[in-house]
């Protein structure tokens, strides 16, 4: 109960008229209760019996004062609440946008990175290299121009290697891919991991072929020749070492078969007639074969040098038939 003289104004947290009713508000000074119209911006606390309280109130035509009043946790119970939630939605939110961020940064940056060590790759001449990312957007276009690049370079290295490794005449690799063969069997020779032959070919008559038909013909010859032994020794390299030698190093299916194999090959041992039709068509060659032993061989020159002997041998042999 609010008392003012005369008046007494209900209060509902009253439970009768009670003269020492002290709230912590002023009841009769500057724009309380009693002088007031009603309450605006704000809400009259007092405490009652230990409990927050909050009021409202306002004025009725006749002067008669209607309040409201409730326990202020009650009243502030759903701005609470709406705050607890607009909170737990901001960090949901904001740990939601978090993570997309993360990956969407993810697919930025992996791919980038993927490109990034791809060009360094590419800088150190690693050219057999491909880029896996596809999606349809500037990375995915750089990863495209990237691949037909390194496509182009591929084939570019491919072909100046064929250039620098093949003889341009018989189309069987050259003295320069002859020395790094040689090379790479003597560090296996080294390893204690080489098992390999060596067979000489030397093309029989060369010079008379081109002394008497020209040396169309006798380019003839040394294709016919390339052709046949290249068919012959299916899986191993040929070499052409210098003018009509030429040397194949047998590894692998064609050295377990070596003997097989060379049996063929001497098949072609013959001199050449010079008088019959198109002699630059013949096979005429002399041939001989060393077996890498590692119990005696050193250095691949070694096995080398036992196989151009033997063929020098044959050579001689057939030489009587001239």
């Amino acid at each position: 109960m609010f008392k003012d003289g005369q008046t007494v104004y209900f209060h509902p947290d009253g439970k009768g008229i009670e003269p020492d009713f002290n709230p912590n508000f002023m009841i009769l000074q500057n724009g309380d209760l009693l002088q007031r119209s009603a309450t605006e911006q704000k809400l009259i606390h007092y405490e009652y019996k230990s409990i927050s309280m909050a009021l409202a109130f306002t004025t009725f035509r006749n002067g008669m004062k209607l309040a409201i009043t409730a326990p202020a946790d009650e009243i502030y119970a759903g701005r609470r609440t709406m705050i607890f939630l607009v909170l737990a939605i901001t960090i949901v939110v904001g740990l939601g946008s978090t993570i997309l961020a993360v990956k969407a940064a993810d697919r930025i940056v992996r791919p980038l990175q993927d490109i990034s060590a791809v060009a360094r790759r590419l800088g150190r001449g690693e050219y057999d290299q491909h880029l896996t990312y596809t999606g349809h957007d500037e990375i995915g276009s750089l990863a495209s121009h990237m691949n037909d690049t390194m496509e182009r370079m591929r084939n570019y290295v491919g072909a100046m290697q064929k250039q620098a490794y093949q003889d341009e005449l018989t189309s069987v690799k050259n003295v320069a891919a002859y020395d790094k063969k040689v090379y790479d069997l003597n560090q296996k020779i080294s390893a204690g991991q080489a098992a390999f032959a060596v067979v000489m070919v030397d093309l029989n008559q060369l010079k008379e072929v081109n002394d008497r038909f020209g040396h169309e013909k006798g380019n003839i010859a040394l294709q016919t020749l390339c052709r046949d032994v290249c068919r012959l020794y299916k899986h191993s390299p040929v070499y052409r070492i210098g003018g009509d030698e030429f040397v194949v190093i047998l590894e692998g299916e064609d050295y377990d078969n070596r003997d097989a194999l060379f049996q063929k090959v001497q098949a072609f041992e013959r001199i050449r007639d010079l008088k019959a039709a198109q002699p630059w068509t013949q096979l005429a060659t002399s041939v001989g074969m060393a077996v890498y032993d590692k119990t005696c061989d050193a250095t691949y020159q070694a096995v080398f040098n036992r196989a151009d002997a033997r063929m020098y041998e044959q050579k001689q042999h057939l030489a009587p038939r001239t």
